[in-house]
């Protein structure tokens, strides 16, 4: 018999697809168990599991790994034992308890610190996490700021299953909370709170909604991604020249987009490009418009892109074209610099404005010089107080007007450098003319004026070039 009984330790949530179900029979006896609350640690009983296997599967993460269940797996085993890597940073790997990560989390660093929000690295056992925390001081605010959150949860319910064995596409929040008192004060390994008792009384898990004349923190923990590709365009130079022959000859990626987790081949900006929209396809599918499509809104994990900050979306059902969209009656929604002039004529959000602003993104990420300086494009979102100023500048229908035209030229600037081939003639990427030439005509598909490219296009169109030039 090739395989004897054996007894598996999985230390991954999502076990393994790379494996032949007909070579390796046991798997389907894991797999069938992933409904299992892994994360606990314990042994796991399935009456299905073959009974040429063993019947005992653990499921371990490195913080509940303890020595005597680990042997007594092992002396499950009549012959060999298989231990799976753990994966650091997954969002199953700790307790999704508010309190258990409360209480157990460490500040390691500051992320990033804006006007209303911050975002720290924390550690929590074995495991580092993102956590974001905003102060809200209102009923109206609070229901705001928990907007993205449940956007991403509705849509990881819509999607995970589907992406069971694949590099999920969207932020995940492993859990969050309100809180009644504000964290202690930030300093590199310092508990985020310094007296547990008094911790399951400062948590609530649903809004707020008596503030009278005090303030709440919503604490949101994600899985800690990598670098956004708002910071990776201005850290990557432009050094190379489409078509140069030395360049795509060179194999070896040496440059500061392989120190980002990127290669700079032609081949890897292509299948970024693709996977970029095939994450947009994803979530148009799911009935999500964005609305806030921009650099600085996707990450990178190991190379792949992760779409976050939901803030503005909602799920929408098709309009009478087939379209997706969001109105808001007098209100201007999203990050001017790349939002789609039309939509924004008309107070709406729809997949044509996610597909140009998809399309721009690309541009300024694989073509476009670096700006100076890390200068952040903001959002406006006239319904919540967090952006007062932006609220109160979109108040007026002059104020509107004169957005739209701003919002109109910046269009119009960005269509004039798409019709310059020139324009296309520099890159963070390794491209042949041929490579340049596929990416250019999906941008442009995104962003014209007339019958853009929806995200299925660009991708349909992108897997035929593929096949051509293949």
């Amino acid at each position: 018999m090739l395989f004897q009984p054996v007894a598996l330790l999985i230390l991954i949530p999502d076990i393994v697809a790379a494996f032949s179900w007909d070579q390796l029979p046991f798997f389907r006896c894991a797999l069938s168990a992933s409904a299992y609350r892994h994360d606990r640690g314990g042994i796991f009983d399935h009456a299905d599991c073959p009974r040429d296997v063993s019947e005992k599967i653990a499921f371990i993460s490195p913080s509940h790994a303890r020595r005597d269940l680990i042997e007594k797996m092992l002396a499950l085993s009549g012959t060999t034992s298989f231990i799976l890597p753990f994966h650091t940073g997954s969002a199953y790997a700790t307790e999704s308890d508010p309190q258990s990560i409360a209480s157990q989390s460490v500040y390691k660093k500051v992320l990033g610190k804006g006007s209303y929000k911050t975002v720290y690295k924390v550690s929590a056992g074995d495991d580092s996490f993102a956590m974001a925390v905003e102060k809200v001081s209102s009923e109206a605010d609070a229901r705001a700021a928990l907007r993205g959150i449940r956007i991403a949860e509705q849509l990881e319910k819509k999607i995970a299953s589907k992406n069971k064995h694949r590099h999920y596409p969207f932020e995940r929040i492993v859990t969050w909370w309100f809180q009644s008192t504000p964290l202690v004060e930030y300093a590199r390994d310092r508990p985020i709170v310094m007296n547990d008792t008094r911790i399951k009384d400062q948590i609530k898990s649903k809004p707020p909604t008596k503030f009278e004349e005090r303030s709440y923190w919503l604490v949101a923990i994600k899985p800690l991604y990598g670098t956004d590709l708002r910071r990776f365009q201005q850290r990557v130079p432009r050094r190379y020249r489409v078509g140069d022959k030395r360049n795509i000859k060179n194999k070896i990626s040496t440059t500061a987009a392989s120190d980002m987790g990127l290669d700079d081949s032609g081949a890897a900006a292509i299948q970024l490009v693709y996977e970029i929209c095939e994450t947009g396809r994803q979530m148009h599918v799911a009935g999500l418009v964005h609305r806030d499509i921009k650099p600085s809104n996707i990450l990178l994990q190991d190379g792949k892109p992760v779409l976050i900050d939901f803030g503005l979306s909602r799920f929408v059902s098709k309009d009478k074209n087939g379209d997706l969209c969001i109105e808001g009656p007098g209100k201007i929604r999203g990050t001017p610099h790349y939002l789609l002039a039309s939509n924004a004529a008309m107070y709406k959000g729809c997949t044509s404005g996610d597909a140009y602003a998809m399309g721009k993104t690309l541009y300024e990420v694989i073509f476009a010089a670096r700006s100076r300086g890390l200068r952040q494009h903001r959002t406006i979102d006239s319904s919540s107080s967090s952006s007062a100023s932006s609220s109160s500048s979109s108040s007026s229908s002059s104020t509107g007007e004169s957005k739209v035209e701003q919002i109109q030229k910046y269009n119009e600037r960005f269509q004039s450098i798409l019709a310059n081939d020139e324009a296309f003639g520099k890159s963070r990427f390794r491209l042949s003319a041929t490579e340049r030439n596929i990416i250019r005509d999906t941008i442009r598909g995104l962003c014209r004026a007339e019958m853009p490219f929806s995200f299925e296009e660009a991708t349909s169109f992108l897997r035929s070039m593929q096949l051509e030039s293949g």
